[in-house]
């Protein structure tokens, strides 16, 4: 412990990190897309809070209004909700050929998004906003 040596960092080491983070977050603004990206230690509730959560849309809405599609990383507990007529797919994340078409399938429906939704009438409790 006499050699102690004190460096000093010219530059963070998540500076390419955090430059596409925040790419992402203007792009998904600019899209007007809420992203929630959830982290915590494990064992503190994060699987249980998304399975409620999955539970509760597919309980309150249609598979004409909710398309879920989760990648599951961990806990591989999203598997069960394969056959829920809103899931679109839940992939593993060491499927890195399906979790690919997925991201290009996102991206594609991220992109058309505005056009397809350019006019539309659509209701949020009980009021009419275009």
């Amino acid at each position: 412990m006499d050699n102690v040596k004190i460096l000093e960092v010219k530059q963070s080491i998540f500076a390419s990190n955090d430059e596409q983070a925040a790419q992402l977050r203007q792009s998904l603004k600019e899209k007007k897309i809420f992203l929630l990206n959830l982290m915590s230690a494990p064992g503190s509730g994060k699987s249980t809070f998304v399975e409620t959560l999955l539970h509760a849309l597919a309980r309150r809405y249609t598979p004409d209004v909710l398309n879920i599609y989760a990648l599951d990383c961990t806990s591989r507990r999203t598997a069960a909700f394969a056959a829920c007529p809103q899931v679109g797919a839940v992939l593993d994340a060491t499927d890195l050929s399906r979790v690919g078409r997925l991201f290009a399938l996102l991206d594609g429906l991220l992109n058309e998004r505005p056009t397809r939704l350019q006019g539309l009438f659509y209701h949020v409790r009980g009021t009419s906003q275009q």
